[in-house]
């Protein structure tokens, strides 16, 4: 039948030569204690060896491992303290509810040490390939550099001290210079690349106009528009004025002027002026031309006109005095009287012969032939009998002096009458 022992303490001894584990294990072995309370606990004095131990409640007492380890072993709930070290090949937690169970694709979530020395997982904070994503980032002091890779950008950010250096390109809306004056000035470049209010030399009205009482430029890549105002005591090298209405001036220099004579500065192309070489001004204050000089209109001169060379004139030579051959006997030599026989006879063979005649307009029109009917010599029969008569231009046509036709009138005349008085 059944056995029923109520003590609070079991002993084994030695009997009949068995070891007391061999005696502790049949002991247990063979004693079913059914009826033992979960309050009732059981001590064992000693130590004893169980291949399976399977507690259904609770242990009250610590497990002392001696040194041994517990294999295969799934621990639920309650917590493991005092461990020098923990070896495991996988560490899992477990989510509170409520919170993201898993992070965006790809990324792994670092996993933080919380109040208490706990280990616990921060929903915020996302890992992948050595970068951490933080959706809000509170920091009094960051040790090391922020590298923003991939064309990362820090946005709404506000930076109070220190420098921002190496950048490339900065685009902002506005920058305050807390060294401004109130009136406005313009920044510029000082040491060091640092930006500084050039006030002293440069300001900015209301109007946005900058009034520069000093300027260096050793280069401008704009235009400068004066708007009216004037440049004064400016000294202009190289280059170009072009669309000025009007330049006033003292003087002006022309650096390819001849300094050993006075030239005059003409318009040559494009407009630019330059010191023509063929005229010039003598210390009398007279105009030299030794080329030719074309005037396209009227020619007006208010006082006497010396020509040293030969005048050609394409219309009619008009004047309200007498036109005056140097006759001095001082300037001429080898006289000879003009035979007056031969005289009235060239006028009688016709060499001499006066003719009514029209110009050939339309085959020289740049000779400006009068239209109306003129009358006169023909230069061809003149120089068979007065050769010194005739003249040829540059072209080869010829041309009587109509002047020195009175000599031999006169001769003629002379002949004439002394044959009538004879």
């Amino acid at each position: 039948g059944r056995l029923s022992v109520r003590a609070s303490t079991f002993a084994a001894a030695p009997s009949h030569g068995r070891t007391p584990r061999r005696s502790l294990r049949a002991l247990v072995a063979t004693c079913r204690l059914p009826c033992v309370r979960p309050r009732v606990s059981m001590r064992l004095t000693g130590s004893f060896a169980r291949r399976r131990l399977m507690v259904t409640t609770s242990v009250d007492a610590p497990l002392h491992m001696g040194g041994h380890a517990i294999k295969d072993a799934r621990i639920e709930g309650g917590s493991a303290t005092g461990l020098a070290q923990v070896a495991a090949q996988v560490l899992r937690l477990d989510h509170a509810p409520g919170t993201k169970s898993n992070p965006p694709e790809g990324f792994e979530r670092p996993v933080l040490v919380g109040p208490g020395g706990a280990l616990g997982a921060t929903p915020e904070l996302y890992y992948r390939d050595r970068t951490l994503h933080v959706e809000r980032l509170g920091a009094a002091t960051i040790v090391g550099d922020l590298d923003f890779a991939n064309n990362a950008r820090l946005k709404n950010a506000r930076i109070e001290g220190g420098s921002v250096e190496g950048l490339e390109k900065l685009a902002v809306e506005e920058l305050t210079y807390v060294d401004a004056p109130a009136r406005g000035a313009a920044a510029v470049f000082g040491e060091d690349g640092a930006l500084v209010a050039a006030e002293a030399w440069c300001a900015a009205g209301a109007d946005h106009a900058v009034a520069i009482p000093r300027l260096a430029v050793g280069a401008l890549a704009g235009d400068v528009d004066a708007r009216g105002h004037v440049i004064r005591d400016g000294q202009f090298e190289g280059g170009g004025a072009a669309g000025l209405e009007f330049v006033a001036a003292d003087v002006v220099l022309v650096g390819s002027l001849d300094a050993s004579r006075r030239a005059l500065v003409v318009a040559g192309d494009g407009g630019a002026l330059e010191a023509e070489d063929g005229l010039y001004v003598d210390a009398d204050a007279a105009v030299h031309a030794p080329r030719n000089v074309n005037v396209g209109g009227a020619l007006d001169v208010k006082s006497d006109a010396f020509v040293g060379g030969s005048v050609v004139v394409g219309g009619t030579v008009m004047g309200s005095g007498a036109y005056i051959d140097s006759s001095d006997a001082r300037f001429k030599r080898d006289l000879a009287v003009l035979d007056g026989a031969a005289c009235l006879g060239a006028l009688r063979n016709g060499s001499l012969g006066a003719y009514a005649f029209s110009y050939k307009r339309d085959e020289f029109p740049a000779r400006n032939f009068p239209a109306r009917r003129d009358v006169g010599f023909v230069a061809q029969r003149v120089e068979e009998a007065f050769p010194s008569l005739v003249y040829d231009d540059a072209d080869g046509f010829k041309h009587v002096a109509y002047g020195r036709a009175a000599p031999v009138l006169a001769a003629a005349l002379a002949a004439l009458a002394a044959k009538h008085d004879g």
